[in-house]
């Protein structure tokens, strides 16, 4: 019973978030982070959901990303933590991996990669070229469209990253 509460409050806060953003509700909150720890803490918080998986989660930082960077903390971390969150519910064995790195450097601005790679099964290409090329659909449509969701998690994190001028 808990367990499907929770699934059904993550769809309704996932239709909030879904609304905001198609309605551009959304304000970037720019300021230092600790990116180095803010990925470490994502690896930490999930490392429990991982381990009754027997999952491998592992994080790798690349030494030429700096510790401090300058952006929204709340919607990298919520990117992050939906994509790991997605990466976790389609991995059944094997590893996820947690990259970042610095892509480009010049004078006082950094590029970061972050990338989750894992051993799961790859999402439906089909579904990844319609949430991307499609943002502005009906949240329902997402959810049927994906198993667990994933479709709107996508979705929230390419127009949170839209939002904060990344890629």
């Amino acid at each position: 019973m808990a367990e499907s509460a929770s699934a059904l409050l993550e769809i309704v806060n996932h239709n909030i978030e879904f609304s905001k953003l198609e309605y551009e509700d959304v304000e970037v909150c720019s300021g230092a982070l600790n990116l180095h720890e803010l990925l470490r803490s994502i690896v930490r918080v999930s490392s429990n959901y991982a381990s009754n998986k027997n999952l491998d989660l592992s994080l790798y930082i690349d030494s030429k990303v700096p510790k401090y960077v300058i952006g929204d903390r709340l919607k990298i971390s919520q990117v992050i933590r939906n994509l790991v969150s997605v990466s976790l519910s389609q991995t059944t064995q094997g590893y996820i991996r947690l990259s970042c790195s610095a892509i480009e450097m010049m004078h006082t601005r950094h590029n970061i990669c972050i990338t989750i790679d894992d051993s799961g099964d790859p999402i439906n290409g089909q579904l990844l070229d319609f949430v991307v090329d499609s943002l502005a659909v009906k949240p329902t449509l997402l959810q049927s469209s994906a198993s667990k969701g994933i479709g709107i998690s996508i979705a929230i994190c390419k127009k949170l990253v839209d939002i904060m001028d990344g890629n």
